[in-house]
């Protein structure tokens, strides 16, 4: 008796300028498509928090409701100049700058704001008319020629703070994919989950983040946006350490004048079923081109060739979205900011059985051993008898169109387990009818009997015929 086997689950991704869609070969796996240089690894500054010795962290956007939204001219004073700026200032440092427009005297007629600052905690907020930017703190020469201007300044609500951070801490998390790592301190941690944006109130907004393994750092990461320094976290691509670099453009396609047709496509043992150890990779496919003509030292490089030839667990099925194949003279470049396509091949199933399998499918299949010049075979056991009033059009079948045509095999056939085996009467009588029904052919030949024989495998008896 062939062993029972367990259903096994991989995770396959891929990694470029473009995720494919893929389906699944006699086994499942997962898998990752990376895409490109873009979303391979990015320096991103978020403020974050989390413990020492805990699994999960908080990213969170503060966003202060003291910025300045309008400054109205109360004075327009005169001798400006359209190219002067307003500067804003905490009194120490630059936060914010304004244009204007002046009148036809000079005077200040109207200023727009072009970025409002950030005032929390300060009762000072200086306003200073000058020839530049850096002229925000200056007391020696880098003012306007202008005078006597005078302003009335207007600071957002907690309720545009609360939108101005809910904005920024969704575009913070639109970097992230779960099975992202990312650099804290000294340690990589891998993502394994996002939470949804919560917590919005006072210009504060959170989203917990959920990782694979403690932090282990030596101290507690946290930090405010608000302070002189936030916490840099250096998000990488999941296998970005088991490829040499970032997918780009082949040399075959740059040669023809295409770009960005190169994918990484990664297989890894999700639950650890094949290896023993969850993750592990299986196979990997470096710097595959969706380029259907690509080569690299006289072989196809196309992701599609590749995989179906390659693969011993995913089989290509189309192109994804905006990474279409094309010939490389026609290659444009997918969406360098899409993320990496991750897969989890889960809820497989081996489809029907012997016993309900539609008999089409077995013909079709047992078709493949008609040719004798193709095929060498000698012996075909039908196995459970299919069909028919007993039973008998599988075993008709094969010595039809089979043993008969090819004149250099059997067929063996058995009655159905319900004519011998659970009955106390008739079995001579059930065999007779299976027989009677059949073809009579010197290339086939007839058993009767079950045999109750112990299954070593699953440890239980059965009938076997």
């Amino acid at each position: 008796m062939a062993k029972k086997s367990k259903t096994k689950k991989v995770r396959f991704q891929l990694r470029a300028k473009t995720a494919k869609s893929v389906s699944v070969k006699p086994k499942p796996a997962s898998f990752q498509i990376m895409y490109s240089q873009e979303d391979y690894n990015s320096n991103n500054t978020i403020t974050f928090a989390v413990a020492v010795g805990a699994n999960t962290g908080t990213l969170t956007v503060t966003q202060a409701s003291q910025n300045v939204t309008t400054i109205t001219v109360s004075a327009g004073g005169s001798g400006y100049n359209n190219t002067d700026v307003i500067v804003l200032s905490n009194g120490t440092s630059n936060t914010g700058n304004c244009t204007i427009t002046t009148n036809s005297t000079g005077g200040i007629s109207s200023v727009t704001v072009v970025g409002g600052g950030q005032f929390p905690n300060t009762t000072v907020i200086r306003v200073q008319v000058a020839n530049s930017t850096a002229g925000a703190n200056s007391t020696n020469g880098n003012t306007s020629a202008g005078t006597s201007a005078t302003f009335t300044i207007t600071l957002g609500s907690s309720a545009a703070a609360n939108t101005l951070a809910n904005t920024e801490l969704n575009t913070q998390l639109d970097i992230l994919t779960v099975g992202d790592r990312l650099r804290v301190g000294n340690q990589y941690i891998k993502l394994t989950s996002i939470g949804s944006v919560s917590g919005i109130s006072n210009g504060v907004v959170r989203s917990t983040l959920s990782f694979e393994d403690l932090y282990t750092g030596s101290a507690a990461v946290s930090k405010s946006t608000n302070s002189t320094s936030t916490e840099a976290v250096t998000r990488y691509w999941e296998f970005f350490d088991i490829v040499d670099s970032a997918p780009g453009t082949s040399a075959y396609v740059a040669e023809r004048g295409g770009s960005s047709d190169e994918l990484h496509v990664v297989v890894a043992d999700e639950d650890g079923l094949f290896t023993g150890v969850k993750n592990t990779i299986l196979e990997k496919f470096e710097r595959v081109s969706r380029a259907t003509d690509a080569k690299r030292e006289g072989a196809s490089i196309y992701y599609k060739d590749v995989i179906n030839n390659g693969s011993e667990y995913i089989w290509w099925f189309k192109d994804n979205g905006n990474a279409a194949s094309n010939t490389a003279v026609n290659m444009s470049a997918a969406d360098v900011n899409a993320k990496p396509t991750t897969k989890s091949f889960a809820g497989g199933a081996d489809g029907g059985g012997e016993a309900n399998v539609a008999f089409t499918y077995l013909a079709t299949a047992y078709d493949e051993f008609a040719s004798a010049e193709e095929v060498d075979i000698s012996l075909i056991l039908t196995g459970k008898a299919r069909g028919g009033t007993y039973g008998e059009q599988l075993a008709n079948y094969l010595i039809d169109n089979v043993a008969e045509v090819r004149k250099d095999c059997v067929v063996f056939a058995s009655p159905e387990r319900g004519d011998t085996v659970g009955v106390t009467t008739g079995q001579a009588d059930n065999v007779v009818e299976f027989r009677n029904a059949l073809r009579s052919s010197s290339y086939g030949v007839l058993d009767s009997g079950y045999k109750y024989t112990y299954d070593r495998y699953n440890d239980v008896y059965r009938n076997v015929s």
